[in-house]
């Protein structure tokens, strides 16, 4: 990282067993370092046989995707990222939604916060370094130098499906970058480079500077995509293909009751009318 200054960016996630005392130190000083640097690793937030079983459901729906769906992709210098429905392994909150990765993000972003994207990155071997960029737009027109004081809007959650190889072609971050302009970015720094781990996770403020590198590792390398978002963020720009949040019927049927606000924007989605949506949108 290189600033003495700055909180250190990984951390082991807790577990189950941890005091509440405890639970909430860490939650705290995650919490800090998330706020100063813009990013934070949590290692061991997913067990690994979750990991495997979604990784295995990813790999059939990257081959049917292969052979005939026509739906576009976000073409370089972005890279590629679908949506896939929330089913299967992935309806598991322990993995679109980890514990420690939950409750860091409810407190920067208030305990009605929802997962408003959910999809699977790409990358491809061969693949050149994509542009850098931020994923947050504009909250105001024109864009406000306060923006970048207020708490974020948004969080990004990237999880590995298998330890990713140097040379993966995912994200390196300018760490402190979400508190400053792009002219005031010192893209000459080297970014941070997390170790992307199987199980583990990386959440960053979407106002972070970052971009993803070259995948010379000679293999496709897949990931879990989520955002984390306040309730009335809607982000239609940055992507030809956002990713949105698919939540089949069935799926709804047997998740925990407790999570359903979390996957309330997805709900709007089987509206039967123009209403229904004006409702979903202006009451929540």
């Amino acid at each position: 990282m290189g600033d003495a200054k700055r909180p250190g960016v990984v951390r082991d996630a807790p577990g189950p067993n941890v005091t509440p005392d405890a639970r909430e130190a860490w939650l705290a000083d995650a919490a800090d370092g998330l706020r100063s640097n813009g990013v934070v690793v949590l290692r061991d937030a997913i067990p690994r046989p979750l990991i495997a079983a979604a990784q295995a459901a990813f790999k059939g729906r990257q081959m049917k995707r292969d052979e005939g769906d026509d739906r576009p992709f976000q073409p370089a210098p972005l890279g590629p990222r679908i949506a896939v429905p929330l089913d299967g392994p992935l309806a598991d909150p322990a993995i679109f939604a980890p514990p420690s990765a939950l409750a860091l993000a409810r407190r920067l972003l208030g305990e009605e916060m929802i997962v408003g994207e959910l999809g699977l990155v790409i990358s491809r071997p061969g693949d050149g370094p994509h542009e850098t960029r931020r994923a947050a737009i504009p909250l105001f027109r024109g864009g406000l130098d306060v923006e970048r004081e207020v708490p974020p809007a948004a969080l990004t959650m990237l999880a590995p499906l298998a330890d990713a190889p140097p040379g993966a072609g995912f994200p390196e971050y300018w760490l402190g970058s979400h508190r400053t302009p792009d002219k005031a970015t010192d893209t000459a720094v080297p970014p941070f480079q997390p170790a992307f781990e199987a199980g583990s996770v990386v959440l960053c403020d979407w106002r972070t500077l970052y971009r993803a590198g070259a995948n010379t590792s000679g293999a496709a390398q897949l990931a879990l995509y989520v955002s984390f978002q306040r309730k009335w963020l809607l982000s239609l720009s940055g992507a030809d293909y956002k990713a949105g949040l698919r939540l089949p019927a069935a799926t709804l049927k047997r998740l925990p009751q407790a999570y359903h606000p979390l996957v309330a924007w997805a709900l709007h989605q089987n509206k039967t009318d123009d209403v229904s949506e004006f409702v979903h949108l202006w009451l929540g």
